[in-house]
């Protein structure tokens, strides 16, 4: 003999919740192609949110002080809370931002702002004796390093940057100090410096040196914008040095490009971080590059990595991420539906029992005629 359930009301609550979602996965989809952009901005937001709260990571933000030197607050890396930080890569950029600002406006903060930032690094450099490094005070959990740490990106920025203070006041002494940064870049790793001696015969500028790392990343796009920096002080200077380093940066680069390349996407380093969204990066770099060598072999890694656009996983994430965000709203908003609808048609039962229960309630009742 069949037995009934004990709870037959949880049964039926149970097949409405499953009718639900089944509905919201499916209405979440038109929710998300029409709101597409607010989605995805805050899923990010929520990410951000929610990785500040339980103290995994959170978003950064550079605002410049009142002398117009920025400083960079990470917030919480990897769990790791590094808070407001002097980024000397950050400085230089800002600082090259402040001197192309002037060329076009002449205005006098400009140029003020562009001076106090080269003057930072100038007191910020660390003398090694033949050479200058610009130190990183704080952890970078991306790669497990404890500060300090360096890295031949930010030295090449920072030599431009000196370099076009010498354009600026004709003061030698940035020009001497562009020099120093530049001797940097000679400096083989092992050798206290930010260079990495290749198989080639050329060389590899590393993005990320020094600290308590166990092995070197050697990180694609970091590589790339010192062969630019290199080119652009030549082309200023003249510096055959420069030009020599450009050279071996690009013979070194040209015999390990393959290694980047996953088949579908990039890599970031040659440990095996995936690109993400430095893939873009990395396709924009191809073409600068085919653009300043003429060699094929760039545009022909320019051609096959804009192939891999429709695979992003970074793409996707994003919007898969957007999608779960308005799966949650649609199904948060119907579920409150359902259980107002509920509560409705539970009160109106209720008061119709009473009515039934008391037939004469709501009757007039005839007194004597």
């Amino acid at each position: 003999m069949a037995t009934r359930s004990r709870h037959p009301g949880r049964g039926k609550l149970a097949a409405s919740i499953a009718v639900i979602l089944v509905i919201s996965i499916l209405a979440a989809i038109p929710v998300f192609l029409l709101s597409q952009t607010w989605s995805i901005s805050s899923a990010e937001d929520v990410y951000n949110s929610v990785g500040k709260l339980i103290n995994i990571t959170s978003a950064e933000k550079i605002s410049d002080d009142e002398n117009g030197i920025p400083v960079v607050d990470y917030g919480t890396k990897n769990g790791v809370y590094i808070g407001p930080q002097r980024n000397p890569l950050t400085i230089a950029t800002r600082a090259l931002a402040y001197y192309d600002n002037y060329l076009q406006s002449k205005s006098a903060q400009d140029k003020t702002f562009f001076l106090n930032c080269v003057n930072w690094l100038d007191q910020a450099k660390i003398d090694k004796g033949g050479y200058w490094l610009w130190a990183y005070t704080f952890d970078l959990p991306a790669f497990n390093v404890k500060a300090p740490w360096y890295s031949a990106m930010t030295q090449a920025r920072i030599m431009v940057a000196f370099q076009r203070a010498y354009e600026l006041t004709g003061d030698k002494h940035y020009l001497d100090a562009a020099d120093q940064a530049l001797k940097s870049l000679e400096v083989d790793i092992q050798d206290g410096g930010v260079a990495v001696s290749g198989s080639t015969g050329g060389k590899w500028f590393e993005e990320v040196v020094g600290g308590d790392l166990k092995s070197t990343p050697l990180v694609l796009n970091g590589h790339i914008f010192v062969l630019f920096d290199l080119d652009d002080f030549y082309s200023h200077t003249g510096s055959i040095e420069a030009r020599t380093l450009f050279n071996e940066g690009v013979l070194e680069l040209k015999g390990h490009i393959s290694q980047y390349d996953t088949g579908h996407w990039t890599y970031y380093d040659r440990i095996g971080h995936l690109a993400y969204d430095y893939h873009y990066v990395h396709i924009d770099q191809m073409q600068r590059l085919f653009d300043i060598t003429g060699d094929p072999l760039f545009k022909e890694y320019h051609d096959k990595w804009s192939a891999y656009f429709p695979f992003n996983p970074m793409w996707a994430r994003k919007r898969f991420a957007a999608y779960l965000l308005d799966f949650v709203i649609v199904f948060c908003a119907l579920l409150v539906i359902y259980f107002v609808y509920r509560a409705v048609r539970k009160h109106s039962r209720i008061s119709n029992r009473g009515l039934n229960s008391n037939p004469s309630r709501g009757k007039i009742v005839k007194g004597n005629q």
